[in-house]
C-alpha cells in the first residue's frame, strides 16, 4: 500500500447544513468549530487559516497567505472552489470563499475543513499506506472536538434511523471514506477488476493505467461503524490480492 487518504464527514446540529445555510449561519459554524478547534492541545493542536481573501475570521482578515496556500496544497490538504455545475446548482460555491478555511493539525498529513461541502470535514493524508494510524488519527481529533463542541453547548447532527447527517445523501451513516493507492500490477493488469471491485463494497478511481498500481475507494457508508467501514475496505483488499495470486 502506497497511500493512503481518510475523510470524516460531520455537520452541527441547529444549523442549515451548505447548500441551504445563510452567509451568517456560515460565519456562525466558523466561529463556533475554530474556536472548539483551537482549544484542542497536544498532538491535536493546531492552527485556522481562512482561505486566502476570506474576510470573516477577525484574527486573519484576508485570509492564509500564497505561501501557506501554496504549503497545504503540496501537502493535500487544501480545498478549491466547486466548479461542478451539480455543486454549484445546489448552492456550495455561495460566498466564496467567505468563511471557509483549513485547521492545519501540528501532525503532518492531518487537516479540518470549514465550511467545504459538510460543516466539518476531517482528512488523514499518510504517504505511508498505514491505514490503522491514519483511522486512529481522524478518531482521535474527532473524539477531542466533539467533547469540545459539547462542553460548549453544540453537538454533530445525528439520526438514529439515518446515522451522521450530510450536506450529500451518499455520505449518510458514518460519513467516512477511505482512498487507498495498492502498487500491485497484476491486480491493476487483471480483467474484471472494476466489477470484482464493486461486488467487495470498492470502488476503482480512473488514471493510474499502466502504473502499476491500482487506487480504490470506499462505497456507501450507510450501514455499520466507522471501524467496520475501514475492516470491510482491508478485508476486500486482501480478497483483491489473494484473487490475483499475490
Amino acid at each position: 500500500m502506497l497511500s493512503v487518504r481518510i475523510q470524516l464527514s460531520r455537520n452541527l446540529s441547529g444549523l442549515a447544513f451548505s447548500p441551504a445555510c445563510s452567509a451568517d449561519e456560515r460565519c456562525e459554524v466558523e466561529r463556533l468549530l475554530t474556536r472548539a478547534l483551537s482549544s484542542l492541545t497536544g498532538h491535536c493542536a493546531g492552527k485556522y487559516l481562512p482561505l486566502r481573501d476570506s474576510e470573516s475570521c477577525p484574527f486573519r482578515p484576508g485570509g492564509m497567505t500564497s505561501q501557506e496556500e501554496q504549503e497545504l496544497g503540496q501537502r493535500g490538504l487544501l480545498f478549491q472552489e466547486p466548479k461542478a455545475p451539480g455543486l454549484l446548482a445546489l448552492g456550495f460555491g455561495r460566498d466564496w470563499p467567505e468563511a471557509r478555511g483549513v485547521f492545519a493539525f501540528e501532525s503532518p498529513g492531518l487537516a479540518a475543513w470549514v465550511n467545504e461541502e459538510d460543516h466539518l470535514l476531517l482528512v488523514a493524508a499518510r504517504s505511508d499506506g498505514d491505514l490503522k494510524a491514519a483511522f486512529a488519527a481522524v478518531c482521535d481529533v474527532e473524539f477531542s472536538l466533539r467533547s469540545a463542541l459539547e462542553g460548549r453547548g453544540c453537538s454533530f447532527a445525528r439520526s438514529d434511523r439515518l446515522g451522521y447527517l450530510t450536506a450529500l445523501p451518499e455520505k449518510l451513516g458514518t460519513g467516512l471514506s477511505v482512498a487507498l493507492v495498492l502498487e500491485a500490477p497484476k491486480l491493476a493488469a487483471s480483467p474484471g477488476l472494476a466489477q470484482r471491485c464493486a461486488d467487495l463494497g470498492l470502488e476503482v478511481a480512473l488514471g493510474r493505467a499502466g502504473t502499476g498500481c491500482v487506487e480504490l475507494r470506499s462505497r456507501s457508508s450507510l450501514m455499520g461503524s466507522d471501524a467496520g467501514l475501514v475492516r470491510s475496505v482491508s478485508d476486500a483488499c486482501a480478497k483483491l490480492l489473494s484473487q490475483s495470486g499475490i
